[in-house]
């Protein structure tokens, strides 16, 4: 068994903490279990996880999400790979999705989570939420904005990472400090 805590307090508190509450909690002696079959997003590419549910909102609200398992990218975590994906769907200039989708008068705004904390983001995967404020027209053409969707990922897909983008994450980032 492991265990991870954090907390602002000192280490030699932490450390007491974890002696008072823990070390009664016996140990099975097993191994830890082995998800390795998990490794690199295998265990999700099923049809079982190539759904679409409807599901009607309490409130006056419509909106689509997409919801992707993406291998994790901890070991990369410093770099903010999952930032840079967020911005290049978030952006909101000519020839970004939000942009056709509103031409179309499909959307309103686009968000992106990438699940780079909590049980959206572990060892195995990650949880990368895409979603789009439909208007009433949009919801009447749910196969096109989710086919607009996947196009704009294509295409970014066939670009690859783009050396400007990350320079004007960059800039901003620093502009806001």
């Amino acid at each position: 068994m492991k265990l991870a805590i954090q907390a602002r307090l000192s280490l030699d508190t932490l450390q007491k903490y974890v002696t008072t509450c823990f070390a009664d909690v016996p140990s099975n002696g097993l191994p830890p279990d082995d998800f390795t079959e998990f490794k690199d997003g295998i265990s999700f590419d099923t049809p079982a996880f190539r759904r679409m549910y409807k599901i009607e909102s309490v409130q006056n609200l419509s909106q689509l999400e997409v919801t992707w398992a993406v291998p994790s990218l901890l070991d990369v975590y410093e770099v903010k790979p999952y930032h840079y994906i967020s911005w290049i769907i978030e952006h909101d200039e000519n020839g970004s999705l939000i942009s056709y989708l509103r031409k179309k008068m499909w959307g309103t705004d686009v968000f992106c989570y990438t699940g780079e904390y909590g049980f959206e983001h572990t060892s195995i995967y990650s949880l990368l939420k895409f979603t789009v404020q439909l208007t009433d027209e949009g919801q009447k053409h749910l196969e096109e904005v989710l086919d607009a969707i996947f196009s704009f990922i294509n295409l970014w897909r066939m670009e690859g990472p783009q050396e400007r983008i990350y320079d004007e994450m960059c800039d901003i980032t620093e502009a806001i400090r």
